[in-house]
């Protein structure tokens, strides 16, 4: 199973606005592809189309963000129902279909944190059959990370779409995840705990041993891509690296500890399942999430959390190389992760 880091332009324009230069970076250290929405590619259909063209001439994928409402996070959150969302979900994959097939993956902010059960249960009854029909025609969408299940089959509609873990949406906080994947267990999902983190202030599945449990096995179980961002209790977003302040670095240190905790159990629940490839978008932006410092710093921290995850997915490996060995009573095998 192999690792493969996107680069998300929100962050990383801090670097350079001129997208063939990101790209030939991107490409340079080692990057599978970017993370990029609709809006990011173009205004219309051709300028879209020519951004993924321009992507694939990298020999660079696509992990395709779309939104079903409130844009990009960009203007005022404005109320809206479950039906005008899947409408826009709906516009949003049509749009996704004239991309080719440089899209990988996409990563779907969907929903409203404001719905009441009803309006949830009606969301996800439209969004899912729309999402399942859609991956089914794409099969290239989600191929690197499709996984068999216990009777060898490779259901294609459970992979290559993920609802992110994110503020303000349907999936805002872990026991209304939880929820939602008992209700619907298809679902899958592309974990931000720095959402979570700041939502419950607290680092979810830290301190509580049968919240680490559901935490580590209920939802990483679901966990198609992850957005590694380290965040603390009160932001999003903490520094990649250490503070000079004792209590900020211990902060810092728990919360990390926190995310790559998590990440381990997602990525053994992939192995477990035959899954070729996992991904991970170390998604830093700009203020007001980057409290302090300015654009070379964001850049700085951008690649320091993309080697944080390769060297958590190294340990991981380490780790388990080393269970196999002793149970086989053999030295275990060093591999080349990155």
């Amino acid at each position: 199973m192999r690792l493969s880091l996107f680069l998300n332009p929100w962050g990383a324009s801090s670097f350079s606005r001129h997208l063939p230069t990101l790209l030939a970076e991107a490409r340079r250290r080692g990057y599978a592809g970017v993370e990029m929405s609709l809006a990011d590619l173009g205004a219309d259909a051709a300028a879209r189309r020519g951004t993924a063209d321009l992507i694939e001439s990298h020999g660079l994928r696509l992990v395709l963000g779309l939104y079903t409402s409130w844009d990009d996070y960009e203007g005022p959150w404005r109320p809206s129902t479950p039906h005008q969302h899947c409408a826009q979900l709906e516009q949003q994959l049509r749009a996704a279909s004239g991309l080719g097939t440089v899209v990988t993956h996409m990563n779907l902010h969907g929903g409203c944190d404001s719905w009441d059960e009803r309006a949830q249960a009606s969301y996800w009854n439209d969004a899912l059959p729309l999402v399942s029909a859609f991956l089914e025609e794409h099969q290239h969408v989600g191929a690197a990370g499709r996984e068999a299940d216990v009777f060898g089959s490779r259901p294609t509609h459970l992979t290559g779409a993920s609802h992110e873990t994110h503020r303000g949406r349907i999936l805002h906080h872990p026991y209304a995840t939880l929820r939602a994947l008992e209700a619907y267990p298809p679902l899958r999902l592309t974990a931000d705990l720095s959402h979570w983190h700041v939502v419950a202030e607290r680092l979810v599945g830290t301190d509580d041993a049968a919240e680490a449990a559901e935490v580590h096995e209920s939802v990483a179980f679901h966990v198609d891509h992850i957005h590694a961002r380290i965040g603390g209790t009160q932001s999003p977003q903490l520094p990649a690296h250490p503070p000079a302040h004792p209590e900020a670095a211990s902060e810092r240190d728990a919360a990390t500890a926190c995310h790559v905790a998590f990440w381990k159990a997602v990525w053994s629940h992939k192995a477990a399942r035959g899954v070729v490839e996992v991904s991970a978008t170390p998604e830093y932006g700009p203020f007001p999430y980057q409290a302090t410092g300015g654009a070379p710093e964001l850049w700085e921290q951008t690649m320091a959390a993309g080697e944080l995850v390769r060297a958590a997915f190294a340990e991981w490996g380490a780790e388990q190389e080393g269970r196999e060995g002793s149970a086989s009573g053999a030295p275990a095998v060093q591999r080349e992760h990155r």
